[in-house]
């Protein structure tokens, strides 16, 4: 499943979630109704050394033994 973003003239950006690849170029708006147009945002992503099932959707994950620090 995906998220796209949606932008209500009246009401502001609201998302959808949809299979990956049928978002419509249009979506009625939650809070009234009227049709609003998709917007491109950037996709959410995190650091490669964060997983996000810990409190607050982000833990630190452990870097194993012999691995090279990030960065370098």
């Amino acid at each position: 499943m995906a998220r796209y973003d949606y932008r209500c003239e009246r009401d502001g950006v609201f998302e959808v979630i949809m299979p990956l690849g049928t978002q419509p170029s249009s979506a009625p708006c939650p809070e009234c109704g009227e049709g609003s147009a998709r917007i491109f945002a950037a996709p959410l992503t995190a650091p490669p050394g964060l997983d996000k099932s810990g409190p607050f959707g982000m833990t630190r994950i452990p870097t194993p033994p012999g691995a090279r620090p990030p960065g370098m």
